[in-house]
């Protein structure tokens, strides 16, 4: 059976179509007091914005299951200023975009497109699911469940403890990323974690199915988890793997291939292939270091907490 839609008709169609997009301009929360987004007051045909109220009251906006902003013509959530956003649930229809203070909890709804964490906002994100998590400036992302199609920061911090990430997973631009736990589930030669520019990465558990690279002037320390592709130190980068009964002597790692055997500080077996650009390192400090390390770390975080660091412009999109 064929459906038939004559000239007129569907012109009709094209033009109401046009209006409503027209006419669909963004929702605005600016009062300093507490919206509900749920199945009996939803706003599929428009965007949300939520700022300050007067005197910069602290505006909040909460997103219940069967809420929906957006989700007909791709719109955003958009939050600015001290604005606090809870997410248990709903459907986004392109972006959740946080920036200024905001601060954002979610644990359960869906975007189409991307999380987008800019300027000092924070965002703690423990379920739902999102296709990208893109973050700079110096904003902040704690990551303990949910599914994230990627990950790329810009010079921001951020820190893992579970979740999954289906993509890529690269840490850039002055990024201090710490992962104790995430399933990196993408394979190889599709995607792979990445460390690059002035990025660092410790990674303390989890599970990788990619490659493990660092690159330019990145810098990993791999003390845990199972990887389940190679580990490549290219250009100026440094891998600093922790644990004991290496194949190889302790510090640097003069070849430039082969397969590193032993176990990592948390005692996990490793057995991956390695391969080392002349000018990278691949190093394996000595035990009596390990405590001077982690001390050193611990600094280095501090004082990249503290630090002023310059802003990072984002031109980044992402769609599936």
């Amino acid at each position: 059976m064929r459906l038939y839609v004559s000239p007129l008709r569907f012109a009709l169609i094209v033009a109401l179509v046009t209006i409503l997009a027209l006419n669909a301009s963004a929702v605005v929360f600016d009062d300093g007091l507490t919206h509900v987004v749920d199945v009996g007051n939803s706003f599929p045909l428009e965007g949300v914005v939520v700022d300050d109220g007067p005197g910069a009251a602290t505006t909040t906006l909460q997103v219940m299951p069967g809420g929906e902003i957006g989700t007909i013509f791709e719109d955003n959530l958009e939050a600015f200023g001290s604005s606090q956003v809870t997410i248990v649930g709903g459907t986004f229809g392109y972006s959740i975009e946080l920036h200024d203070t905001t601060n954002l909890v979610m644990s359960g709804g869906s975007a189409f497109n991307l999380l987008l964490v800019q300027d000092a906002a924070t965002a703690t994100f423990s379920g739902g699911t999102v296709n990208a998590i893109v973050s700079g400036n110096q904003s902040t992302v704690v990551v303990s469940g949910g599914v994230i199609g990627s990950f790329n920061t810009v010079g921001h911090q951020s820190t893992f403890f579970g979740g999954e990430v289906r993509g890529t997973f690269a840490v850039n631009g002055k990024s201090l990323v710490e992962v104790f736990d995430v399933n990196v589930s993408c394979p190889r030669p599709e995607c792979n974690l990445t460390v690059s520019d002035e990025g660092f990465l410790e990674f303390w558990g989890g599970n990788v199915e990619s490659d493990f690279v660092t690159q330019h002037t990145g810098e990993a320390i791999l003390s845990g988890g199972t990887i389940a592709g190679s580990l490549f130190a290219l250009d100026q980068s440094v891998i600093t793997i922790r644990g004991s009964g290496f194949n190889f002597q302790m510090g640097d790692i003069a070849a430039t291939s082969g397969t590193l055997t032993g176990f990592l500080l948390d005692g996990t077996p490793i057995n991956n292939p390695f391969g080392r650009a002349s000018t990278a390192t691949i190093t394996l400090p000595e035990p009596s270091a390990l405590t001077a390390l982690g001390s050193g770390i611990a600094m280095l975080a501090l004082l990249y907490r503290r630090r002023g660091r310059r802003r990072v412009p984002l031109g980044i999109e992402v769609r599936p």
